[in-house]
């Protein structure tokens, strides 16, 4: 990428930055016109499209009429607060002292939507979009940050065009695994599904001084236990026995930082089976009394590949001994894309040529992103932001104070990225190609 553009992207990045759009706020439309007129100075159009709440969501476009799966460069404006904590510099500041980026969201993710807004005007500059053999989006959304209804869940729903049979790159990867001698770089293609469940459970009330046996909490709880208490055969699927195979052998020698070691360790139970969080307990509220109905909501984060059938096989055999009562109240499913993508030999390429070759993993994201409500229209979803930093200092710095980049880091990340993008937008398209 040409040095004028790297270095207006950068200024880019400060710029969205200095944009206060803490999610409660609600003002993702100061980032949004932040980036319109970015665009402008390259004669991309770009157009807001405002949720029902009045949330700005920036969308813009390199048409082409080839009918081949558009690639859709997606990321989020809003950021969490800055918190309570002492910042070393300003989290809405954007300044850049001792060669880093510095404030709220140069991790998750402004400087994703950066880079996307270069490659954007990468390619318009490199070759006419005329010539791009597929329609290249750029979406950057509101709401992220607090479950994406005024977001990423209102395009789905109303722009479903955007993302049926596309390529989408996205966040929650792209950190690197440092074993001394190689680095791993770590990109999320699939994500685990998510259900929601009412367990409700009856017995027999009465006076707290004589209380029965047959308590509705005491009946909760044992069924609560037999579930937290399961123990989950792992399954296998490609993304988790690629991420096995690959450290099956290495996970415990002695190059390996012993943090990434744990790390991995984690990552890798946390792919090979489902997860349960109790997210509240009800009870009845009067003084002195037994209640005689107890209720509780939990969460089960489910591989990939399990459907709704199979949570309800799960359910169905873990309480039908414990006399509770139990409802799906809301199911999603989760994806894989496909890890055999030349677009991630490109990607390997990219960083070889840039003098930081790496070897690509694929893993099951960590948490919810965006990618899973379009999970049924994408082909594949990656989550790709290129950066030389460490997957476990990233984790250190998201979401926390002086949350900060290298700027060599990146520069690096855009310019891997956009030879990768501008890969695929080139590559010659046959009936049988994934992308």
């Amino acid at each position: 990428m040409e040095k004028e553009l790297m270095a207006r992207t950068v200024k880019l990045l400060q710029e969205l930055i200095q944009t206060d759009t803490t999610n409660e706020l609600g003002n993702e439309i100061e980032a949004a016109n932040v980036l319109i007129s970015f665009f402008q100075e390259y004669n991309i159009e770009s157009q807001i499209i405002f949720s029902p709440g009045g949330r700005a969501n920036l969308v813009a476009k390199l048409e082409n009429n080839n009918k081949s799966e558009p690639i859709v460069l997606l990321s989020h404006l809003d950021v969490v607060g800055p918190g309570d904590g002492k910042w070393e510099y300003p989290p809405f500041s954007g300044v850049i002292e001792n060669e880093t980026i510095w404030g709220r969201g140069t991790l998750d993710t402004k400087q994703l939507t950066a880079m996307h807004a270069a490659i954007m005007v990468g390619l318009k500059k490199s070759q006419s979009s005329n010539s791009l053999n597929r329609t290249i989006i750029f979406i950057a959304t509101a709401d992220e940050e607090n479950g994406s209804q005024e977001g990423m869940e209102f395009l789905s729903k109303e722009y479903p065009e955007y993302f049926e049979q596309s390529t989408v790159f996205s966040e929650g990867g792209g950190f690197i695994v440092n074993d001394g001698g190689k680095k791993y770089m770590f990109y999320a293609s699939g994500e685990k599904g998510t259900a929601r469940v009412r367990l409700k459970s009856t017995g027999e009330g009465g006076h707290a001084g004589a209380p029965p046996t047959d308590q509705a909490l005491l009946l909760l709880v044992s069924g609560l236990t037999s579930l937290l208490q399961k123990t989950f055969n792992p399954l296998p699927y490609p993304i988790l026995n690629y991420f096995s195979e690959t450290f099956k052998r290495t996970l415990n020698i002695e190059e390996f930082v012993e943090e990434d070691e744990i790390f991995i360790s984690q990552m890798h139970d946390y792919m090979r089976y489902p997860t349960v969080t109790i997210e509240n307990v009800k009870v009845g509220h009067q003084i002195n009394v037994v209640p005689y109905y107890a209720e509780a909501t939990i969460e089960i984060r489910t591989l990939p590949f399990q459907s709704r059938e199979d949570v309800e096989k799960i359910l169905e055999y873990l309480f039908r001994k414990n006399q509770v009562d139990w409802e799906i109240i809301s199911f999603q499913q989760g994806y894989e894309s496909d890890i055999t993508n030349e677009a991630l030999e490109q990607l390997e390429e990219s960083c070889r040529k840039q003098d930081f070759s790496i070897k690509l993993i694929p893993f099951t994201a960590l948490g919810k992103t965006d990618g899973r409500f379009i999970s049924q229209m994408a082909t594949n979803i990656y989550g790709i932001s290129p950066v030389k930093i460490s997957f476990t200092e990233v984790l250190k710095r998201v979401h926390n104070t002086n949350e900060r980049i290298e700027l060599d880091s990146f520069e690096w990340g855009t310019s891997v990225l956009f030879d990768t993008i501008t890969f695929v937008a080139r590559k010659e398209v046959h009936k049988n190609d994934y992308i």
